[in-house]
């Protein structure tokens, strides 16, 4: 897969049981130095939710540590059943884990660098959801710039279905209102 290669590296995640912050450190001693921290922040009220994330890369760090822009390539635990690393069941296609700036609208682009920040708004309905989503990602803070996304969702036991219908900056060739949906875990 183009977003994965062999690696050996250390993971240290700190947090709070019931916090809204975690934060997490991730680096590689041996054949390619990197460092890479990532931070959370997330509130739940009532019929809504908001989610902050940023995080920093440094060093020569791997594809699959790199700061992805749709959101994680790991899965959880019980999301290792199903994923593949590339193919119609992989984490960059049509299903989507928590992770990053977390722009589900950019699934399936691949975009990711060593900074990005995230702000993902959701305003729950029962089990309807609308969403909005802001952040971006690059190579160095300079280049840092806004892409948002929108879209409405049906949250189900712990499974969302996405269908995000509008993208600031979209694909070549494709349009800013489109069609577009994935499954997120």
């Amino acid at each position: 897969s183009r977003d994965f290669e062999m690696a050996r590296k250390l993971v240290f995640s700190v947090g709070l049981t019931k916090s809204p912050v975690s934060c997490r450190v991730d680096f590689s001693p041996y054949e390619q130095f990197f460092s890479r921290f990532t931070t959370e922040l997330e509130f739940h009220y009532s019929l809504l939710s908001l989610r902050l994330f940023g995080g920093v890369t440094t060093g020569s760090p791997f594809r699959q540590d790199l700061i992805f822009l749709a959101g994680s390539l790991y899965p959880s635990p019980q999301g290792r059943i199903i994923v593949q690393k590339k193919g119609p069941l992989s984490s960059q296609e049509h299903l989507n884990f928590k992770g990053g700036p977390w722009l589900v609208g950019y699934y399936g682009q691949h975009q990711k660098g060593k900074v990005g920040y995230g702000v993902n708004l959701k305003i729950h309905f029962g089990p309807i959801l609308l969403f909005a989503d802001l952040g971006d990602v690059s190579t160095d803070l300079e280049r840092l710039g806004i892409r948002y996304d929108f879209g409405i969702g049906i949250k189900w036991y712990g499974v969302s279905f996405m269908i995000p219908c509008y993208l600031s900056d979209p694909a070549a060739g494709e349009s800013h209102f489109a069609f577009r949906w994935l499954f997120s875990l």
